[in-house]
């Protein structure tokens, strides 16, 4: 039975139309690409990777115990709890794009160079994203060792209709709470920091308190960037989830394991070990002939899973909306 493809028409405008509409009979001017999204999760939390086999193991370690000891005293011993968390490896996640020979040959560019490069793109920013959602279900997610609380929701009262100042002040309080909450979890200070969209990013940047060297605030409005808040590195990132990522969908995940409402998040603040990755498959591209359809058909596929590691180590900072003012009695 012959095989159908589909291939990606790069002479199509918006792929549909005339597949030769948007060739050129002299090159003229540089290729406009998709702008690459940029990944910020792979340094920052628990990587494992692994030959084979389909999950690993991640340990999760309590605390021990200290005393005084008088003399006479035996030394039994003071247990330490200990617990592990197992994450298992997802589907293959790929990126596939067949490009028909006569269309590569009219492109007054590189082609397959400019398509593989968006499809390693759409991978690292999947598992960006992924990344994110798990980082928030670690927040919300119970602990797992004994003597320890999970990360939990900081709500606030957040309304984008108000001033950017005033939405930066009420974010930043969010951020100091949080702080203070994983100094009293025992979290470490180093690698700590707090993901945000650009909205919220910007609506720090301009909360001027927050920047200010007297109060030893990190950051420039010149620049349009804030570096520092109460310990937490400041990160921008457009993979921050804001939907509600229902189960069965593709974005949700190998197991749905990835699915939640997210619509209400702000803001994420966490350390590397909340969350662990196991990898199987570093990111890597197979470009193969195809005589049937006669092109080339270009994989970009990597294999990895996610989880919740050490919960207390993720918070989560929520919007709620500020109640209506009540309606005066009529008399």
């Amino acid at each position: 039975m012959a095989l159908d493809f589909t291939p990606s028409r790069p002479g199509q405008n918006n792929g549909s139309g005339d597949p030769k509409a948007l060739f050129m009979q002299v090159y003229s001017g540089e290729v406009l690409a998709a702008f690459d999204e940029v990944n910020v999760m792979m340094g920052r939390h628990n990587v494992r990777t692994i030959k084979n086999g389909s999950s690993a193991k991640f340990p999760v370690v309590g605390k021990a115990t200290a005393k005084y000891m008088k003399a006479g005293d035996r030394l039994t011993g003071s247990p330490i709890q200990t617990s592990q968390r197992v994450i298992t490896i997802d589907d293959l996640l790929v990126s596939d794009v067949m490009i028909y020979d006569l269309d590569a040959a009219m492109a007054e560019y590189d082609v397959r160079s400019q398509f593989t490069k968006q499809q390693g793109a759409s991978i690292s920013n999947e598992f960006d994203r992924h990344v994110f959602q798990m980082g928030l279900l670690s927040a919300r997610d119970t602990a797992i060792t004994a003597g320890f609380t999970g990360g939990g929701t900081k709500e606030i009262t957040y309304d984008r209709t108000t001033p950017a100042k005033e939405r930066g002040l009420a974010l930043g309080e969010a951020i100091f709470a949080a702080a203070e909450q994983m100094d009293n979890s025992d979290i470490p200070e180093t690698s700590r920091s707090f993901y945000v969209r650009p909205s919220e990013y910007y609506a720090l940047v301009q909360s001027l308190e927050l920047i200010n060297n007297l109060y030893g605030g990190k950051g420039a409005v010149a620049e349009g960037e804030i570096i520092r808040v109460a310990g937490f590195e400041i990160v921008k990132t457009n993979h921050l989830p804001n939907t509600v990522v229902k189960a069965g969908t593709t974005a949700a995940g190998t197991d749905d394991k990835y699915a939640g409402d997210f619509s209400n998040t702000l803001g994420l603040a966490m350390h590397p070990q909340a969350v662990g990755t196991c990898k199987l498959l570093d990111i890597g591209t197979e470009i193969s002939r195809s005589n049937e359809g006669q092109g080339w058909l270009t994989v970009c596929k990597m294999a990895v899973g996610h989880g919740a590691l050490f919960t207390p180590a993720a918070i989560e900072v929520a919007a709620v909306k500020a109640a209506p003012p009540a309606k005066a009695a009529s008399k």
